[in-house]
């Protein structure tokens, strides 16, 4: 669909289409059409406005209808006073980083939460220069989206929201004519659009003074209506400028010159203040010209009203030099070339021409026209899988039969399989116990094993004079082993076994907790054979009741703490269920007490 540039003003719309040629492009339509301006004579605001939408709704359905457009593509400017423009200087980067960095400035730099507003960017390159010119361009969406809804028609699609003052500046240097120098005036009806191209650089301010202000202090000195004073300005305006005017000087002609150039005084000293400010900000520029476009610069005499008063040369500005023309779909050209030249930057939108490249409509716009222009080709592809799976029916039938039967055969196994399982599960409960009892026992197995081991270090520690009476371990709060015994000996004996058994890899932290004296009973003194834990002769001690009665004996206790590593395998190895079942409960073998050790010789015999 054909992209044409739609230029709503406040006093006119104006619409225009270009197409590329061999030659560049030719303007192939171009329309005007005033917006009524009795809507002004409202003094409340609110009915004003409504009045001014409704009459610019009524001359775009006009512009449209003379056109004889059903539909269509449009690119619209958005004025310059609804916008926030900012121009800063950024190092050169790269284009990604220049957008990172662009974008961290416009949360900075731009008065309102950046999710609230639309923005964009254009980067102006110098070859020779360390930094680049970045022009930051935002508006409120709320703004976008009731400027939207002021000129929506139903013939209407809006693809591209440009801005007026960058649509001047593209279709000015479109064909390389206003390269460096230029100050552009683009005066409409509310505001004035204060341009200026240095080379490839562009800035712009705008102006809210402009054509309606001029109207409205007419009307405020002739006691007009806003529409009678509008009439009259375009009929009778002129400036009346000493010794170089032709008109008939009347008292009328003179009250309206003074009228009209104390409002063009006021315009004026802001158009001084701009170009002072950019030459504040590009010393060494030199601005050459002026270039007068927009409705209001039809006023007789204006050029030399700003050239007397800004003492720089003054030109209008002919949209339609170099143009090729289409006489079959254009309006009366001459009467309306010094009008159209935002309209025509937008159309070039339309042939994908213009230096900077900017587009404020909304990005869920965006994709919602995205979506729209895909939409038919959506609908072709559904309906074409819809006539290929037609097509494929019978095949589908078919094997759909077939995967019904396998699903048949599936479930048969499933079943066969859910039955089996079953059969299993109930088989691993039944074994579940059996096993918790091996496991148990292989604990008891392993913890005995450890304890005789541990007995047998005692054992090669023992000294041939001391005999044990009891071991006891313990489990709470530590690992640790509870040795009793008594010897014929004296108490550097206890403690040469006590440093011996701190000395083995099994124990630390031996302690004597009890060594006392006592009498010796006669049973304690006997004839006996004293044998290690494998059943071998150790030693022979052969003694009377009578040298029993004469010798004392010495009773300890000893308490020995396993080494760390002995501890971990306790408790690695040895659940605290099964510390019971694997500690030793007694310590035959190293016992001496005649009685015992003589029923522990008598079963050995027996075993044998």
């Amino acid at each position: 669909m054909r992209l044409l540039g739609l230029d709503v003003g406040a006093g006119a719309v104006k619409l225009v289409e270009l197409k590329k040629t061999k030659k560049g492009f030719s303007l192939t339509r171009a329309r005007v059409v005033e917006i009524d301006t009795s809507a002004y004579n409202f003094t409340k605001e609110v009915e004003r406005e409504e009045m001014l939408r409704e009459a610019t709704r009524n001359a775009i359905e006009t512009i449209l209808k003379e056109e004889k457009i059903k539909s269509a593509s449009v690119c619209v400017g958005i004025s310059g006073h609804s916008l926030f423009i900012r121009f800063m200087k950024l190092p050169k980067v790269a284009e990604r980083k220049a957008s990172q960095i662009v974008r961290y400035e416009a949360q900075q730099q731009v008065p309102f939460p950046i999710d609230e507003v639309v923005w964009g960017y254009h980067i102006f390159r110098e070859m020779e220069t360390p930094e680049v010119d970045v022009a930051l361009i935002a508006v409120k969406k709320e703004i976008v989206e009731g400027f939207i809804n002021n000129i929506k028609n139903g013939n209407l699609t809006i693809e591209v929201v440009d801005t007026t003052p960058i649509s001047m500046y593209n279709f000015l240097t479109f064909r390389n004519k206003y390269e460096k120098g230029t100050v552009v005036l683009d005066i409409g009806a509310a505001t004035t659009n204060v341009v200026i191209i240095d080379g490839v650089k562009m800035w712009t301010r705008s102006v809210p003074l402009a054509g309606n202000d001029i109207t409205e202090a007419i009307a405020h000195e002739f006691g007009l209506k806003f529409s009678d004073a509008e009439e009259a300005k375009k009929k009778e305006g002129a400036l009346l400028i000493g010794g170089k005017d032709t008109l008939e000087v009347t008292e009328r002609a003179q009250k309206l010159s003074r009228t009209i150039s104390s409002v063009l005084a006021d315009l004026l000293t802001e158009i001084s203040r701009s170009m002072g400010y950019y030459k504040s900000q590009s010393p060494g520029v030199v601005l050459e010209r002026i270039i007068l476009t927009g409705g209001t610069s039809r006023l007789r005499n204006i050029e030399a009203f700003f050239e007397n008063n800004l003492d720089m040369k003054v030109e209008k500005i002919n949209p339609l030099e170099g143009l090729e023309l289409s006489p079959s779909n254009l309006q009366d050209i001459e009467g309306i070339g010094d009008r159209i030249g935002v309209a025509l930057g937008l159309g070039l939108r339309g042939i994908s021409a213009g230096r900077i490249v900017l587009n404020l409509l909304p990005q869920e716009e965006q994709k919602r026209l995205a979506f729209n222009k895909k939409k038919g080709y959506v609908f072709s592809s559904c309906l074409i899988a819809i006539l290929i799976l037609l097509s494929l029916r019978p095949f589908i039938l078919e094997s759909n039969k077939v995967e019904e039967i396998k699903l048949s055969n599936l479930k048969a196994q499933l079943h066969e399989y859910e039955d089996y399982k079953g059969r299993i599960d109930k088989l691993k409960s039944e074994l579940k116990p059996t096993e918790e009892k091996i496991v148990l026992l292989n604990t008891i197995i392993i913890g005995k094993r450890f304890w005789l081991s541990a007995i047998s270090e005692l054992s090669d520690k023992l000294p041939s004079n001391i005999w044990l009476t009891s071991l006891t371990p313990q489990f709470v709060p530590a690992p640790l082993l509870r040795i009793d015994g008594k010897t014929d000996g004296d108490f550097k004996d206890i403690e040469a076994f006590q440093k011996v058994l701190d000395s083995s890899s099994y124990w630390t932290e031996v302690v004597i907790l009890m060594a006392e004296k006592i009498r010796a009973k006669s049973e304690e003194v006997v004839a006996g054979v004293r044998r290690d834990v494998l059943g071998r002769p150790l030693d022979t001690r052969i003694a009377t009741v009578k040298d029993a009665e004469k010798r004392d004996l010495i009773e300890f206790t000893i308490e020995a703490k396993f080494e760390k590593e002995e501890v971990d395998k306790i408790t690695m190895l040895i659940p605290p269920e099964a510390a019971i079942e694997v500690a030793p409960s007694s310590v035959p073998r190293m016992i001496h007490e005649p009685r015992m050790e003589e029923e522990f010789m008598l079963r050995q015999e027996k075993r044998r």
